[in-house]
């Protein structure tokens, strides 16, 4: 066998135990909700209820939801590379169809990989690094106010105690915020150091010196509108289902669902789980409808996970994966980096998928 058909025979053979995974998660997250009767029940008295618009604006922030993420992994990547929106769009896909076997999303960055050339791979893992972080600082910024807020109405701290989680959250903010908006300044002390594995990492990153205090807070931005918009997307399922929650404790609740998720690393599908029976145990004492509150985060994780993670499966099967990775026959890792362009981007638009 020529080392050709070694590649050929290698990739389908991924892709082929890819497609069978995921085929085996969902399967899996199916069969564990028993029944489907009651929940089909529920679905139709709700329709039939006229609480129908709840469900489609949770339909509608879907793709608000992943194309915020969309641009603003092309934002990050913007001083290496000038990559297409519809090549972003096939990499945030296929990185949603990758994370679901990994924890805390780490197969985010294999897909990104997908959508840039093998010589660009480093600048991609940078930008969803960054990317990362941004909504990291949003997570816990929208963790600490609504959560604190929720704790706070509940009755069950005491004012001292509130205050010091308050003030040790926002210490911990603050100082998230120094690192992410300096790190870019931080960079080019990686150049100082003479290892050669570090100098080679240095010539693929040093783009980033470009990024701006603007442009960082453009990314966060970004990261913002993306949170507020699952953030609804939950709050709306539940009204749709007929959760009845006081705005305030619904809003709060998920916010510090979300923070309590972000801390916990397991893969999306441990991640329901928890964040279920999590759900339960924060919203015990404001209602009483279990059903309502797992069928709403069971909804949440099919919309926002499942239907773009069959989209990226398509996606990558289509794909010369080892190709992206820079393994395939033709593909060279000397490849010389173009030179960002004058709007920040490197007018190189060559895809791997």
């Amino acid at each position: 066998m020529n080392r050709s058909a070694l590649h050929l025979w290698l990739e389908r053979l991924l892709k082929a135990l890819f497609a069978v995974g995921l085929g085996l998660i969902l399967w899996y997250q199916l069969k564990q909700k028993g029944d489907a009767l009651p929940w089909f029940e529920t679905l139709l008295s709700s329709c039939s209820a006229g609480r129908w618009p709840w469900l489609m604006l949770a339909v509608v922030l879907m793709p608000v939801n992943w194309g915020l993420e969309v641009a603003k992994w092309r934002w990050f990547l913007r001083p290496f590379y000038a990559v297409g929106l519809w090549q972003a769009w096939k990499g945030v896909l296929a990185g949603i169809s990758l994370s679901l076997f990994t924890p805390n999303r780490v197969g985010d960055y294999g897909g990104r990989l997908l959508a840039v050339p093998a010589p660009y791979n480093w600048a991609a893992l940078f930008a969803t690094a960054m990317g990362n972080l941004a909504q990291l600082m949003a997570l816990f910024g929208g963790g600490l106010v609504g959560g604190l807020f929720f704790l706070g109405g509940t009755g069950k701290l005491g004012a001292a105690f509130l205050e010091s989680l308050w003030l040790g959250g926002g210490l911990l903010l603050l100082a998230l915020s120094i690192v992410y908006f300096s790190l870019p300044r931080w960079l080019p002390l990686i150049a100082a150091l003479k290892w050669r594995a570090v100098q080679r990492l240095w010539h693929h990153l040093k783009a980033a010196e470009q990024l701006s205090a603007g442009q960082m807070g453009i990314g966060l931005a970004l990261s913002v509108a993306r949170y507020l918009a699952y953030v609804v997307q939950y709050y709306a399922l539940l009204q749709f289902i007929g959760v009845a929650l006081p705005a305030g404790a619904g809003l709060g609740g998920i916010a510090a669902l979300y923070l309590l998720q972000t801390f916990v690393p397991l893969p999306p599908v441990g991640a329901l789980l928890a964040r279920g029976e999590a759900a339960l145990l924060i919203w015990e004492g404001y209602t009483d409808n279990e059903l309502g509150v797992l069928l709403a985060t069971f909804g949440l994780f099919i919309l926002n996970l499942c239907l773009p993670a069959l989209l990226g499966m398509v996606i990558t099967v289509k794909t010369n994966v080892l190709k992206s990775l820079g393994y395939a026959p033709n593909t060279t890792s000397t490849a010389k980096l173009d030179r960002p362009s004058a709007d920040g981007g490197t007018g190189h638009h060559e895809t791997s998928i």
